[in-house]
């Protein structure tokens, strides 16, 4: 076991000192051990924690292909060079399959060190690298993308490129299942902070630009809070018509997507019972919203009830109401008018592939 500096700079300084010509053989370590796994992993562990005394990337190793990025990497920091080498990433990988969260501590969080972890450092490279080893997409390694993807989207301005990059892979075979890591990944990302409008538009943003069809496979997820959320903002910059995407959503999924929807609404207005941290609902929203699940009521006895809850809320902020909402008073119907939806070019869903732009 190699435990902290002062051991591997002794190990190192053996080994080089041994060899002819101070050759490191770099290779034993890319090759899984038969015997004593946890001290290889906990040496190339050490290594890359210190790449002031050792750096993978000056060593022969399979690269990787970075040529998909807007900004490439600098390669003059041994800590960003260290990823260039896939070899380096698959022995991990394959380490992490029995040793999960050492391989976690070396990827996404560092104690006690100087350098910083790729999945923070240099989360382009880190994607890429993934996809690039060619590994099945087990558990862990599900897992760490949508850490990774996490990082990317926080502060990086490769994000556009690499997932471009992961959902158009040119293994056909394997492309499916990583268009839902990324969807996924997106997911993950929300979730963080689902309030945080910052987010939202980032992804967004982000998902307009997968083509083909990422902000289709987004608003198709299951986690109707998501969509919901993501639709009324896509519907601000007249990317899907929101009443044909509710109408469509309530007669699928009925029950379901009107219980979410709902809720949507409860937690969002009217604006003066809504917490200060949320963003309140606008509303014109408000009105397509109240209009597809009255419209779907007529029909499904599930919806009804949903509907009704609904209209118990607005009925309850109505006499809260300290001054009174102006759009909610005594002599105005709860149901508000509806009037005509804007004109928009781009319909959502799967299969509707986004323009260019």
């Amino acid at each position: 076991m190699v435990r902290d500096k002062a051991g591997l700079y002794f190990l190192m300084n053996a080994i080089l000192s041994s060899s002819p010509n101070g050759y490191f053989p770099v290779e034993e370590l890319y090759r899984l051990w038969s015997n004593n796994r946890l001290g290889q992993l906990s040496w190339i562990g050490q290594l890359v924690m210190y790449p002031d005394l050792f750096c993978f990337g000056d060593y022969p190793h399979r690269a990787l292909s970075t040529s998909c990025l807007k900004i490439p990497p600098d390669e003059t920091n041994k800590d960003i060079c260290n990823w260039l080498s896939l070899d380096l990433l698959k022995v991990l990988l394959q380490l992490a399959e029995d040793y999960h969260q050492l391989v976690g501590e070396i990827l996404i969080r560092r104690r006690d060190s100087s350098s910083i972890a790729p999945a923070i450092n240099c989360p382009d490279l880190l994607l890429l690298g993934i996809v690039q080893v060619g590994l099945p997409f087990n558990t862990v390694l599900t897992k760490l993308v949508s850490i990774v993807i996490s990082q990317l989207m926080l502060h990086h301005t490769n994000a556009v490129s690499v997932l471009n990059a992961l959902w158009n892979t040119e293994s056909l075979e394997m492309r499916k299942g990583i268009q839902n890591l990324v969807v996924n990944g997106l997911l993950s990302f929300y979730n963080m902070a689902p309030d945080d409008t910052g987010r939202l538009t980032k992804i967004l943003e982000i998902a307009h630009e997968l083509k083909p069809n990422g902000l289709g496979e987004l608003f198709n997820v299951q986690n109707f809070q998501f969509a919901i959320d993501l639709a009324c903002l896509a519907s601000r910059r007249d990317f899907l018509k929101l009443d044909k995407f509710l109408s469509d959503k309530l007669q699928e999924h009925t029950e379901a997507f009107a219980n979410q929807l709902v809720n949507f609404i409860m937690r969002r207005y009217p604006a003066h019972i809504v917490t200060h941290n949320i963003p309140p609902l606008s509303h014109e929203t408000f009105q397509l919203m109240y209009h597809a699940l009255q419209n779907r009521a007529q029909y499904s006895n599930s919806v009804h009830s949903e509907f009704q809850k609904l209209q118990a809320h607005l009925k309850n902020a109505q006499n809260a109401a300290k001054p009174a909402d102006p759009h909610i008073n005594s002599r105005t119907p709860i149901a508000p008018f509806l009037g005509q939806s804007s004109t928009n070019q781009y319909n959502y869903g799967r299969g509707i592939e986004q323009p260019g732009g």
